[in-house]
Protein backbone atom coordinates (compact mmCIF):
# COMPACT_ATOMS: atom_id res chain seq x y z
CA UNK A 1 0.00 0.00 0.00
CA UNK A 2 2.81 2.41 0.92
CA UNK A 3 5.14 1.27 -1.89
CA UNK A 4 7.76 -0.24 0.44
CA UNK A 5 9.29 -3.39 -1.08
CA UNK A 6 10.47 -6.27 1.09
CA UNK A 7 11.01 -10.02 0.99
CA UNK A 8 8.05 -11.80 2.67
CA UNK A 9 10.24 -14.83 3.53
CA UNK A 10 12.58 -12.61 5.57
CA UNK A 11 9.75 -10.98 7.49
CA UNK A 12 10.53 -11.64 11.15
CA UNK A 13 7.23 -10.63 12.78
CA UNK A 14 5.43 -13.47 11.02
CA UNK A 15 7.80 -15.95 12.68
CA UNK A 16 6.35 -14.99 16.09
CA UNK A 17 2.73 -15.39 14.97
CA UNK A 18 0.98 -18.52 16.32
CA UNK A 19 -0.95 -18.92 13.05
CA UNK A 20 2.13 -18.74 10.81
CA UNK A 21 1.84 -22.30 9.50
CA UNK A 22 -0.37 -22.21 6.44
CA UNK A 23 -0.96 -18.46 6.69
CA UNK A 24 -1.09 -16.71 3.34
CA UNK A 25 -0.87 -13.16 4.68
CA UNK A 26 2.14 -10.93 5.11
CA UNK A 27 2.39 -7.51 6.79
CA UNK A 28 4.38 -4.60 5.40
CA UNK A 29 7.11 -3.74 7.92
CA UNK A 30 6.82 -0.04 7.01
CA UNK A 31 3.06 0.58 7.27
CA UNK A 32 1.58 -2.66 8.67
CA UNK A 33 -0.75 -3.23 5.70
CA UNK A 34 -1.70 -6.92 5.39
CA UNK A 35 -1.76 -8.50 1.96
CA UNK A 36 -1.70 -11.98 0.46
CA UNK A 37 1.76 -13.43 -0.14
CA UNK A 38 1.61 -14.69 -3.76
CA UNK A 39 4.30 -17.28 -2.95
CA UNK A 40 1.95 -18.90 -0.40
CA UNK A 41 -1.38 -18.58 -2.25
CA UNK A 42 -2.20 -20.58 -5.37
CA UNK A 43 -5.09 -18.25 -6.19
CA UNK A 44 -2.86 -15.17 -5.90
CA UNK A 45 -0.27 -16.77 -8.24
CA UNK A 46 -2.97 -17.58 -10.80
CA UNK A 47 -4.32 -14.02 -10.70
CA UNK A 48 -0.82 -12.53 -11.01
CA UNK A 49 -0.02 -14.80 -13.97
CA UNK A 50 -3.29 -13.79 -15.66
CA UNK A 51 -2.54 -10.09 -15.14
CA UNK A 52 1.03 -10.44 -16.40
CA UNK A 53 -0.11 -12.30 -19.54
CA UNK A 54 -2.78 -9.71 -20.22
CA UNK A 55 -0.30 -6.84 -19.83
CA UNK A 56 2.17 -8.61 -22.13
CA UNK A 57 -0.56 -9.10 -24.73
CA UNK A 58 -1.54 -5.41 -24.53
CA UNK A 59 2.10 -4.33 -24.85
CA UNK A 60 2.47 -6.57 -27.90
CA UNK A 61 -0.64 -5.03 -29.51
CA UNK A 62 0.66 -1.52 -28.86
CA UNK A 63 4.02 -2.48 -30.40
CA UNK A 64 2.31 -3.84 -33.54
CA UNK A 65 0.23 -0.68 -33.93
CA UNK A 66 3.36 1.50 -33.85
CA UNK A 67 4.90 -0.29 -36.84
Amino acid sequence: MCGHTFNPQGHTTCAACPVKKGCQLVCCPACGFETIDPQQSTLARLVMNFINRREAKEAHKIGENNL
